[in-house]
């Protein structure tokens, strides 16, 4: 079946800029029937119907194969007119979560059968005024930009979009579409004064290298005696006259993977920070680790303010703002989860407590790297390597019995297949370094689906991608049957992260092939063992 009857893919017209954001509206008459929205773009998404959020994100695709959403959105829209609103993003630069294609939106909504609104030349869209677009601090080279919203900038026209003219072959997202929560509770645990760093040049270092000065929440006009749990609904309000402003450290309890949200009152035009990490090891979290800027910007408008940003998720125990302001009072500053909906869930229960407690982190350590793939690390990554996800993969089938998920991240891989017979070192994607030996572990993970999921004709699909991997690999093979080193430009012979194995010699031979690694002869003994198993 066709996903889209009338909808065409649509942009303005600026293919070129990075890191941009668009809004497109429409409007559409309901009249029964259930209302579905099928959507896709490149590289993100937002939908809002009459106003309310309904959902962001974007099955991560490229131009040979792209991926669309089907959004059933009966319960938000009423008898008569409606209104959508999209704010789209094109990120448009190679990260290890997103390979370079060409920015557009696509949408279309049906009642029922009939196709009641569709992207076209006729569809209002604009570049967004409140994002910033454009060039701009990476939160790491793995996941691309941070962003920058300034909510005092006055509305701007829309105009007629600018039809692509391009044509995709569309296929409906593989996985089930994640579930957001609630707003996660969030612990108020350390506040007082800043002082901006004169000499810094990204977000990061604006909050890392900050100079802070801390305060009794007493001295900043809070009396309670415990510490606030936001979010709070009438809100805490703090004033102080020191510094350039002051700062706020928040604890989520645990490690979150979710939707950046905050929300608070100003009296003027006010400059927030946000800074997001796992630990407090400096006495703050660490926004700016080596080039990585774990940081955003919200300029707030007078009065109240709520920053909601669906287009990233960010993974953190803490997050930290820095408000140059002497008067704020605070209603939220956190994250709404964002996790994978499974359908079953191990509950494990062991009689040592300990053994029962490391099992319970690990499980939900797991889920956390679940969204549309798997994920390495949702704090500084999110990216979908062979190596990481075949663990996860194998953890999986024990404790959620979920082969779709594993099916989908095995796919996606498969699709990074290069002319030099490896895989890209992340999928979907276009990464300037590769590791043979994670190219090697796929068939590893690809016999472990088989064997547990009994699915032969998923692999049948991916088999020529497999034999191509085991063919290139034992070219490399040589006549005293060993493995010679990788050479060549991003060749990484990394095989973990301890002195000698993690690639990085000191013995004079990187950028020659005069070495022998051992580990490289055990994956090639790895991956042809499995292909004799799948066979």
């Amino acid at each position: 079946m066709k996903p889209f009857v009338n909808a065409k893919t649509i942009w303005i017209n600026d293919f070129d800029t990075p890191n941009m954001y668009v809004d497109a509206k429409d409007k559409f008459v309901y009249s029964g029937g259930g209302a579905l929205l099928r959507i896709a773009a490149d590289s993100h998404y937002a939908v809002y119907v009459n106003g309310e959020y309904i959902y962001a994100s974007q099955f991560p695709d490229d131009e040979k194969l792209r991926i669309y959403d089907e959004i059933d959105i009966t319960a938000f829209v009423k008898a008569g007119e409606n209104a959508l609103n999209i704010t789209a993003y094109c990120t448009l630069t190679d990260s290890s979560v997103y390979r370079r294609g060409k920015p557009y939106v696509i949408y279309e909504v049906f009642g029922g059968e009939t196709s009641i609104a569709a992207s076209g030349k006729d569809t209002k869209i604009r570049k967004n005024p409140n994002y910033k677009s454009g060039e701009a601090d990476l939160i790491t080279g793995q996941m691309g930009y941070t962003f920058s919203f300034d909510a005092s900038k006055e509305e701007t026209a829309f105009a007629c979009s600018f039809e692509t003219g391009d044509e995709y072959a569309f296929s409906k997202r593989p996985v089930k579409m994640c579930v957001m929560g609630e707003r996660a509770p969030a612990r108020l645990i350390s506040q007082g004064v800043f002082v901006s760093p004169q000499k810094a040049d990204t977000l990061g270092k604006k909050m890392q290298f900050a100079y802070l000065s801390y305060r009794e929440r007493s001295d900043m006009g809070d009396r309670a005696e415990t510490a606030p749990v936001f979010p709070e609904k009438g809100g805490i309000c703090f004033r102080n006259e020191d510094g350039d402003g002051m700062y706020f450290i928040f604890d989520l309890g645990r490690n979150e993977v979710g939707l950046p949200d905050i929300e608070f009152t100003v009296p003027s035009k006010t400059k927030v920070m946000i800074g997001w990490g796992e630990h407090l090891d400096d006495q703050r979290v660490r926004a700016y680790v080596g080039t990585r800027n774990f940081a955003s910007e919200f300029i707030a408008k007078p009065g109240k303010n709520r920053f909601f940003h669906p287009l990233r998720r960010i993974g953190a125990r803490y997050i930290e703002i820095h408000a140059e302001t002497s008067e704020i009072e605070i209603q939220y500053v956190g994250v709404k989860p964002v996790a994978y909906p499974l359908e079953s869930d191990a509950q494990m229960l062991l009689s040592d407590q300990l053994h029962q407690k490391i099992y319970d982190v690990c499980k939900r350590t797991l889920i956390m790297c679940m969204h549309e793939h798997y994920e390495d690390c949702p704090w500084r990554e999110q990216a979908l390597y062979a190596m990481d996800s075949r663990n996860q993969m194998l953890a999986g089938y024990y404790v959620f019995g979920e082969y779709e998920f594993a099916r989908a991240s095995l796919r996606l891989l498969a699709r990074s297949l290069r002319e030099d017979g490896l895989l890209e070192l992340c999928a979907p994607a276009r990464v300037p370094v590769d590791i043979p030996s994670f190219s090697m572990m796929y068939i590893v993970a690809l016999w472990e689906y088989l064997l547990y999921s009994g699915d032969e004709a998923f692999v049948k699909e991916v088999l020529p991608v497999a034999e191509t991997l085991v063919s290139k690999a034992l070219e490399h093979v040589e006549d005293n049957g060993l493995v010679r080193k990788y050479t060549g430009e991003g060749m990484w012979n990394f095989y973990e992260w301890t002195e000698n194995l993690d690639g990085h010699h000191k013995d004079g031979t990187e950028g020659t092939g005069d070495r022998y690694d051992a580990p490289l002869s055990a994956f090639i003994f790895l991956m042809i063992t499995r292909m004799s198993l799948i066979y």
